[in-house]
């Protein structure tokens, strides 16, 4: 099989050029299944591209990926990533002048950041 593209949002499985990856399957699986996870976990599939929405689901995607199949997989991050939140993050924020439960907010933020959790 060789390299798996896994895909969050049906949206971007539709339009993202699966080629400029080097993918050999693409997967739109939602939140993944125990099933799933096995399949990937095979000696078939080489290495695993997560491509998934940059929140806390989407994150807690990757992590319980990464937890199942370690380095063999890997988060796809545009390499214009940072700009693409300042653009569009500041559509999604809550109007005041604080968030809710900024302390949740900041550690997701870091785990994000550094893809590990402490």
């Amino acid at each position: 099989m060789g390299r798996v593209g896994l895909v969050e949002a049906p949206e971007f499985f539709q339009r993202f050029d699966w080629a400029s990856l080097g993918v050999d399957a693409v997967v739109n699986c939602g939140r993944v299944s125990d099933r799933i996870l096995g399949w990937v976990d095979t000696p078939d599939v080489t290495s695993i591209v997560y491509c998934a929405d940059f929140d806390p689901i989407g994150l807690g995607g990757y992590l319980r990926v990464h937890g199942r199949s370690g380095a063999k997989v890997e988060p796809h991050q545009p390499a214009n990533l940072e700009a693409l939140f300042d653009q569009f993050a500041k559509l999604h924020r809550p109007a005041g002048p604080k968030w809710p439960n900024a302390s949740r907010i900041l550690v997701l933020h870091l785990i994000a950041k550094n893809w590990l959790p402490l």
